[in-house]
Order: structure tokens, then C-alpha cells, then sequence
């Protein structure tokens, strides 16, 4: 899952190009989506030329809560934090093991990235926890 599957600058991101490089997890990336269109938040596709590839922002209001990277038959959402926050992610209802890789993690300058392979129903809960406390932070 390490290359990033929308790297054609003029292709923008669809449903059906979606569809096609998901796969199997499309229902459930089109579960995200709704869920968090529910909690008020977008997702802004763009193309980035340091990563030549598509990404898509998670927007709430004007603020970036995330990032979803989009592989071949996978996705993942991640999410950044500042150390200041850390502790509120460990007391967050989500499993040890993703807690453990973010302590784990490089920070990237400030921000500490905790990384969420969407895989199944769950991970979808443990992604709106996330979002839910990133709102809350300043």
C-alpha cells in the first residue's frame, strides 16, 4: 500500500475513478464520505505537485482536520496533532495499537501524524472519534 494510486494530474478524482481504484473498499470509502458529510465536513480534492498525486483535505469550516491518500485497493486518513494534544488523543476510545503507533510516530516539523487505514466498518467509528476531537482543537 505504499504507492499512491491517483498520480495523473488530469485525471480529478470521481466517483467512478474512485470506484475503479478501490475496489472492494469503495462502499466503504462512500460510508466515509457520508458520515462525515454528516458532522459538517468535506472533502476537497487537489492535486500536489510535492507528491504528484491527489489528495483529498478533510475540511470543517475553514480548518484542515485531515488528509485521505487514496492507494490501490485502500485508502488511509491522516490526521495531525500537536504535541499539545497528544494526551487527549491517547484518552481517545480507539484501539492500543493506533495509539501506540502514534506515540511512535516522526513528528513532521510541529505536527505528529496519526495515520488510519480504512479497512473495515470500525475504523470508519475510530476516524469520526478522531475528527471529533481534532475540531475541538485550536
Amino acid at each position: 500500500m505504499n504507492k499512491l494510486a491517483l498520480t495523473d494530474k488530469e485525471q480529478y478524482p470521481d466517483e467512478s475513478i474512485l470506484a475503479q481504484i478501490l475496489q472492494q473498499f469503495f462502499p466503504l470509502y462512500q460510508e466515509v464520505v457520508q458520515q462525515l458529510q454528516e458532522k459538517g465536513i468535506e472533502i476537497a480534492w487537489q492535486y500536489y505537485n510535492d507528491g504528484k498525486a491527489w489528495l483529498g483535505k478533510l475540511i470543517w469550516k475553514k480548518k484542515n482536520l485531515g488528509w485521505l491518500h487514496v492507494y490501490h485497493s485502500a485508502f488511509k486518513i491522516t490526521v495531525y496533532f500537536t504535541e499539545k494534544y497528544r494526551t487527549g488523543v491517547m484518552d481517545l476510545d480507539i484501539p492500543q495499537d493506533i495509539k501506540d503507533t502514534f506515540q511512535k510516530a516522526t513528528p513532521s516539523g510541529k505536527l505528529i501524524p496519526l495515520t488510519l487505514p480504512i479497512e473495515q466498518e470500525q475504523d470508519v467509528t475510530y476516524l469520526l472519534l478522531l475528527t471529533d476531537y481534532k475540531k475541538k482543537c485550536r
